[in-house]
């Protein structure tokens, strides 16, 4: 699981655990975040940012890590920017994110090391998860329609090109994207209404009435079967989390009732097993087939956002 974890001087620091051993990759000094993992062989890849001071002021280099050694992608000139997601497909490592030059937000990938602009200035833009299938590259994101400000329509790039899911007066976005064969999944929020696509044919998922702020985060396929981790909003930082087996809710933590914070971030399968990774109050932690397992003690605020199942 990758993810962060608050030093005791208030400094988030960008964590991934293994097996639920932390490793730290942050220098704990300025903030830092892990918000993506992957792992090929016996190297494990961690996407996400870290703070740092140019000429006085703050700025945030985007990067990912390898084995625990960062490779900056950014040069830390830019204040918002950050890495979201991680892939690696043979030899090459790709990285989406967004990065904030000057006027507006600019969705953008990488791919080692190389950087590929999918918007440019004109519109607001921002790239959440990335997918390759065979020479294939999938971005999904959100961009800002031309209709006006704050309007914003869930979009995934295929090799640069855009394809819009929703209509431009409908605030929506994809929070993640899977390729399974020759369909393409991705899930997200449309209206405040968590769904997810297939082949761009949505699919609204169910959740209760009495939720102002669900979403959706996370989609990952096996057979058959769609899974989807996200979770229920009730009011301000009180959530439920959970995920849903071919549209059918599972509630994993949280109660909006006695004021228990829980969210789920990203879920993988393998085999019958189903493994969601968040946090639940201040303790990073995540669930297998309901089942919770702590990763940290609580002690100050973690979570975790990432999950990728290795077998060795």
């Amino acid at each position: 699981m990758a993810g962060l974890e608050v030093n005791d001087n208030g400094v988030t620091v960008a964590t991934y655990w293994k097996d639920g051993i932390p490793v730290r990759l942050g220098n704990g000094t300025l903030n830092s975040d892990a918000n993506s993992i992957a792992v090929s062989g016996n190297d494990v890849y961690v996407a996400g940012y870290e703070d740092t001071i140019i000429a006085g002021y703050g700025g945030t280099i985007v990067k990912y890590w390898k084995n625990g050694k960062s490779v900056n992608l950014t040069d830390g000139s830019t204040i918002i920017a950050d890495a979201t997601s991680i892939v690696v497909s043979g030899s090459n490592v790709y990285v989406a994110g967004y990065d904030y030059p000057g006027y507006n937000a600019v969705a953008v990938y990488w791919k080692n090391g190389v950087r590929v602009n999918l918007t440019d200035e004109s519109n607001f833009a921002m790239a959440y998860s990335i997918a390759v299938s065979g020479n294939d590259v999938y971005v999904a994101g959100t961009e800002e329609s031309p209709i006006g400000i704050n309007n914003y329509r869930a979009t995934y790039w295929k090799n640069g090109t855009a394809i819009r899911l929703t209509t431009p007066h409908l605030n929506s976005y994809l929070s993640s994207i899977v390729v399974s064969g020759t369909d393409v999944y991705a899930t997200g929020l449309e209206s405040n209404i968590p769904k997810y696509w297939k082949n761009g044919n949505a699919i609204s998922l169910p959740y209760p009435q009495t939720s102002f702020y669900p979403d959706a985060t996370s989609i990952a396929i096996s057979g058959n079967d769609i899974y989807v981790a996200g979770y229920d909003g009730y009011q301000s930082n009180i959530n439920t989390a959970k995920y849903w087996k071919n549209g059918n809710a599972v509630t994993l933590a949280g109660d909006p009732y006695s004021n228990v914070n829980a969210e789920a971030f990203s879920i993988a399968i393998s085999g019958d097993d189903v493994y969601v990774a968040g946090h639940e109050d201040k303790i990073a932690k995540y669930w297998k087939n309901g089942k919770p397992v702590n990763l940290t003690d609580g002690s100050t605020y973690a979570s975790a956002r990432s999950i990728f199942l290795s077998v060795h």
